[in-house]
């Protein structure tokens, strides 16, 4: 029932931006597919990180793993993807708009942190919120960092488009 729902508005705001431009509806339907198949794996991963590394209740150890693991990726792809420019939008965007923000989720930290703060564990949600700032930020700092050093190693130094394999990869053409 509510993937009827999600299609029949899906549908509903397709028509109502892109009524008649049939190319640009079906691009945007495209994106919105890529995007939706990319949280939807995002999400299914996160939810299964977080099962494997169940938290005692004490400190939020899997969201912190999550959003490293995450940040590392977003700096990973980010060299690869943006800076390298070997891959269509719509990978980038199944990756980046899709799969990794559903992966990490910041709402799922400032939740642990109201929790940890209501239950009077005031230092340990300190330490939670420091912990993830400065892990996070320098994970992506090492993701871009490792990325650009592979791919110096492998000579990579021009961009590369490889044109329609986003396509051929979700068989969507």
């Amino acid at each position: 029932m509510s993937t009827l729902v999600s299609s029949t508005f899906i549908i509903l705001i397709t028509r109502k931006f892109l009524s008649d431009d049939f190319v640009a509806r079906d691009t945007f339907m495209i994106k919105i597919a890529v995007i939706a198949l990319g949280g939807a794996l995002g999400a299914v991963c996160r939810y299964l990180i977080v099962e494997k590394f169940f938290d005692d209740g004490k400190f939020p150890f899997s969201t912190l793993l999550v959003n490293s693991i995450g940040s590392f990726l977003m700096g990973i792809f980010f060299v690869f993807l943006v800076e390298k420019n070997v891959f269509s939008t719509e990978i980038k965007d199944f990756i980046f708009i899709g799969f990794l923000s559903a992966f990490t989720t910041f709402s799922a930290f400032a939740f642990e942190v109201y929790y940890l703060a209501h239950n009077q564990n005031i230092l340990i949600a300190l330490l939670y919120i420091i912990a993830s700032v400065i892990l996070c930020v320098t994970m992506v700092f090492l993701g871009i960092h490792i990325m650009r050093l592979i791919l110096s190693l492998i000579h990579i130094s021009e961009p590369t488009r490889r044109r329609g394999i986003s396509y051929a990869v979700f068989c969507l053409k």
